[in-house]
């Protein structure tokens, strides 16, 4: 059975090959001057039509690609303009202030059941290339993968999302 598809390969490899064969271009008849495509005699040729022309546009600028802020610019007061993700709905604003020793402060507006009030969070944080660490007061951190460009800083937690700008002084 083995020799009889090994023929059979083989067979079909060697008739594949014969197809493969270069041959020459089929030759074509020139055409009589009455049956050509053409303009009659006294008529004119025609003349293509210019393509309308195209109107360019200037992209819009392109905004800068947030990266990792440098430490020194994490310290100072920071309000939430954006908060996406699970748990987000009830987040109302969100306040942190990060200190240039370490500490940072901070209350969000949450809503639960119609009534609105502040959650309180203190203790540290920490920069490490574009991870933001904040330690609350009992050891629990959270890690953030932290993107700044220039004015916002973007706080990604999984599928959660805070956008923070930094309060005027």
């Amino acid at each position: 059975m083995t020799s009889l598809r090994l023929s059979l390969a083989l067979v079909a490899a060697l008739a594949g090959c014969q197809a493969l064969e270069k041959k020459p271009p089929p030759e074509t008849a020139e055409v009589p001057p009455e049956l050509a495509e053409g303009p009659e005699a006294g008529e004119e040729e025609p003349v293509e039509a210019e393509p309308p022309a195209v109107e360019t546009v200037d992209p819009a600028p392109v905004a800068p690609v947030p990266v990792a802020p440098p430490r020194q610019e994490i310290p100072g007061s920071w309000t939430s303009s954006l908060a996406q993700g699970p748990g987000s709905a009830a987040v109302r604003r969100v306040h942190m202030t990060f200190g240039p020793d370490g500490a940072y402060a901070g209350a969000a507006l949450v809503e639960v059941d119609g009534q609105a009030r502040y959650v309180p969070a203190s203790g540290g944080w920490t920069l490490a290339g574009d991870i933001l660490a904040v330690t609350d007061p009992d050891g629990r951190e959270r890690r953030y993968v932290v993107a700044w460009d220039g004015a916002v800083l973007v706080l990604r937690d999984g599928e959660a999302l805070l956008r923070l700008e930094r309060d005027p002084e």
